[in-house]
């Protein structure tokens, strides 16, 4: 045993078109191999932690400014015997959790821990160790080989009280034994050792060629990190290239020694737990009992002595990948990204960064990776997923926010399953945040709130993932305390206000993914009628059928907020009009279209409600689509990023008008406008407020007012 250096970043493994890059480059000297313990054993351990599917790689050292390669022949070598070692350390686990963990009082304990054979299987075991020291496996593979020969013959010889046990670790150092005399590595070493003595045996194998500098490999070490910081288990940085193309890039924050001691505390576990565990409702559910389980294993077992937050890390690095998810889970808890995809397996994850918009990152996730995550959602929904049905999405609860899970399969995705979990409701958005955020303005907050608190009906439509359901949601806190409101989603996205004191109804339908439903949305909106709402939320109106039902409804005398995919406003119209059938008297009940836009700037990604247009023709000036009249009320100028009013007095425009026409008092409408701005401005003067906070004002406000009688209820 010899102490080593495994925590330095020396060794690092770079992904490029499919194939893997290991470079070598130390900080104090030069990397040396063939003659240095440490250097080899670090090579041959990071070779041996690979994963089995890992196929191509290229093995590079860098000296100063020079770069040398080993030949593949080389890396093939080293490769099967770090593969070999990989095995074995399996196999001494599993020994190690059997009986190192059993109950000290057993006979079972007291007899292996006092017999030759043990410690013989024992010390081979420390031989493939490098939680303290650096086994003897990695830094002298000759001397480890030689060793288990001289186990495996005292093995023999070996007598002990309990048989199976005797014969149990005889297998264990026989299927040992063959494994490493099955090594090209071993065979290699084994001739030479007859004409060679110490490290001078192994300055043949570790002996690279000279070779041009790698641009790739240069350039992937000259990325600018602009940004680091942890996430749970993890850490992250944000690189950034001089395309001004930004990296994510991730790593486990454990030392090397404590990630692989999650593979023996999953060994440990027994198949009872593993029962329970399955009974779990959810994957969050499942994640922290195992959690909770190896928490407890850690502690009793004094693993991570003295350090409890250590142990919570191992525990929780534990539980992800027993679950397969582990790949996924940085993603998932950063708390900055709000989209995570992938295009097909065995292609890197890019995600959508808060901060700096679309990031590639440097997980790859295979068949299998991807697999497990599906069967996680498939077990949760019980929804169909199969060549019917190619298509599924489903929200995945991850502790306190959503996860909308949006999977595709062949023969849809011919290349391979694909993935598009957008993270929601990991912040809750006020009208306050997006006032702030430039969302929009602070006058079309306070026009659009105006026209919530007085139940007009209002459309949010939008290319996918501009933020319409997060102004849905927004405006929906905004709503009186005693309203009755009714939510129809096959997408669970409306927030849970029943905390603040709101009445809501929420009410699931099967996804339009689903070929047969029994739960439709278009029946669902029409039996609202008789569920006595003061407001509607649709989540998504997706189809004919869903337009026709939503129409139906407001002539019946519903309202509420609703959000649609369109490219615009214009778009929209042509929709409902040509393709839905929706006639233009049957618009006309709809009092105000919002569209909402993303936009790039550079790759951070900008959402903006572009445009407010009221349905109706005020005095002014309107466009005429398809017989609809249009009122164009606020627009986003996108060069000065600023929000216009395009109406010289908003009070004249077309939901305005009706609002008069039903009773009220232009003075009291600008009353409520002017009181609307004013409480936006003061919660908008100190941090902003969370939904709590936020609800207590406006809710004070609404009392305040409707003892005044400024709103129609």
């Amino acid at each position: 045993m010899i102490p080593h250096c495994l925590n330095e970043d020396c060794i690092r493994i770079l992904f490029r078109d499919g194939r893997t890059i290991i470079a070598v480059k130390c900080r104090q000297d030069k990397p040396d191999m063939a003659n240095n313990e440490v250097c080899r054993g670090k090579l041959l351990l990071r070779l041996s932690l690979l994963s089995e599917s890992v196929k191509k790689i290229s093995l590079l050292v860098q000296e100063g400014d020079s770069l040398s390669e080993y030949s593949p022949s080389t890396v093939e070598l080293l490769r099967d015997y770090s593969l070999r070692l990989s095995k074995l350390r399996k196999a001494f686990m599993r020994v190690w959790a059997r009986y190192c963990v059993s109950n000290s009082r057993s006979l079972q304990y007291q007899c292996l821990h006092s017999c030759v054979l043990y410690r013989s299987v024992a010390d081979c075991k420390d031989s493939l160790s490098f939680f303290k020291d650096l086994g003897v496996a990695y830094i002298d593979p000759l001397a480890f080989y030689n060793s288990l020969r001289l186990a495996f013959l005292k093995a023999n010889k070996a007598r002990c009280r309990d048989k199976r046990c005797v014969d149990g670790l005889k297998s264990l150092l026989a299927f040992s034994l063959k494994e490493i005399e099955g090594s090209q590595l071993i065979s290699l070493l084994i001739k030479k050792d007859q004409e060679v003595l110490g490290n001078e045996i192994y300055k043949d194998v570790f002996r690279p060629q000279k070779v041009k500098k790698s641009v790739f490999f240069d350039s992937r070490l000259k990325k600018l990190r602009i940004k680091s910081y942890e996430v749970d288990t993890f850490n992250v940085e944000i690189c950034c290239s001089r395309s001004s193309d930004y990296f994510y890039y991730v790593s486990t924050n454990l030392p090397l020694a404590l990630k692989y001691l999650s593979y023996v505390l999953i060994e440990s576990i027994d198949e009872k737990v593993f029962d329970e565990m399955i009974k779990q409702d959810s994957l969050w559910d499942k994640i922290c009992f195992l959690k909770d389980t190896f928490e407890d294993i850690v502690k009793s077992k004094n693993l991570a002595p003295g350090d409890d937050c250590l142990a919570k890390k191992v525990a929780c690095f534990s539980a992800y990948r027993a679950l397969g998810v582990h790949k996924l889970m940085p993603f998932l808890l950063d708390k900055h990204v709000d989209e995570i995809y992938l295009d097909k397996p065995g292609t890197r994850v890019y995600v959508d960064h808060e901060e700096f918009g679309r990031c590639v990152s440097n997980v790859v996730l295979r068949d299998r990776d991807v697999e497990r995550f599906i069967n996680h959602v498939l077990l949760e929904s019980r929804l169909p997923l199969n060549y019917l049905n190619p298509s599924l999405k489903w929200n995945l609860k991850m502790g306190d926010f959503i996860v909308r899970a949006s999977i595709d399969i062949p023969p849809l995705s011919h290349e391979g399953p694909s993935l598009d979990l957008r993270k929601m409701r990991h912040r809750v958005y006020t009208i306050v945040d997006l006032f702030l955020n430039n969302v929009l303005s602070r006058e079309e907050a306070a026009f659009l709130i105006l026209h919530v608190i007085n139940r007009r009906n209002i459309i949010i439509c939008g290319e996918p993932g501009t933020g319409k359901t997060t102004l849905m949601n927004a405006l929906d806190l905004c709503t009186p305390k005693n309203w009755r409101k009714v939510y129809i989603e096959d997408i669970i996205e409306s927030l849970d206000q029943r905390g603040q004191g709101r009445h809501q109804l929420r009410l699931y339908v099967e996804p339009f993914e689903v070929e047969e439903k029994t739960r439709k949305k278009s029946v669902e909106i029409i039996k609202l009628l008789h569920r006595t709402p003061d407001w509607i939320c649709l989540g998504e109106l997706q189809s004919r059928e869903h337009f026709k039902a939503l129409f139906h409804a407001i002539a019946a005398g519903l309202r509420g907020i609703h959000t649609c995919h369109a490219s615009s406003v214009f778009g929209l119209i042509r929709r409902l009009v040509l393709h839905c059938g929706i006639s233009k008297e049957d618009l006309s009940g709809i009092d105000l279209i919002v569209h909402m836009v993303k936009c790039y700037q550079g790759s951070r990604i900008l959402r903006r409600v572009a445009e407010v247009w009221a349905v109706g023709s005020p005095k002014s000036t309107s466009i005429d689509l398809f017989d609809v009249p249009l009122s164009l009320i606020y627009k986003w100028d996108p060069g000065r990023d600023l929000h216009n009013i395009v109406l010289d007095d908003v009070f004249k425009s077309p939901s305005m008008l009706k609002l008069l026409e039903l009773g009220n008092s232009r003075a009291m409408l600008e009353r409520e406008y002017e009181e609307l701005k004013v409480l936006l401005d003061s919660l908008a003067l100190s941090p902003p407020p969370d939904v709590e906070c936020f609800t207590k004002e406006f809710d004070d406000l609404i009392q305040r007012l409707a003892k005044e009688g400024a709103y129609v209820t």
